[in-house]
């Protein structure tokens, strides 16, 4: 489980320690952003006309999106980037309409150390 949140070192080390006193976590520690590559995922469902599935295809092709589903009058697309292009697609897909979203949030893995 990923956990994000600003705050102190001090309140970080506290919820690290009572994270790690839990008898299901094997480990918890502090991680920066330069120490993991990080990402999120969003499915959308966005109606589809003629005008629309144009500039969708145009959108996936742009932030290698993909169409997982055609549903009648509509599909569901998938994207996947950092929290700011997510938030650059989001505000692509409300333009077209977006009738449904469902977001990850972040997602990370730690970077190999030399």
């Amino acid at each position: 489980i990923i956990i994000t949140t600003l705050s102190t070192r001090e309140t970080i080390a506290r919820i690290i320690k009572q994270l790690n006193r839990l008898v299901d976590v094997l480990d918890a520690r502090r991680l920066r952003r330069t120490q993991a590559v990080w990402r999120e995922m969003i499915l959308a469902r966005v109606p589809l006309t003629d005008e629309r599935k144009v500039s969708l295809l145009k959108l996936l092709d742009v932030h290698g999106g993909k169409m997982v589903a055609l549903e009648p009058g509509s599909a569901v697309v998938e994207f996947s980037g950092d929290q700011q292009t997510i938030g650059e697609i989001l505000d692509r897909l409300e333009g077209l309409d977006m009738e449904d979203l469902t977001r990850s949030g972040a997602v990370a893995l730690e970077r190999v150390k030399p």
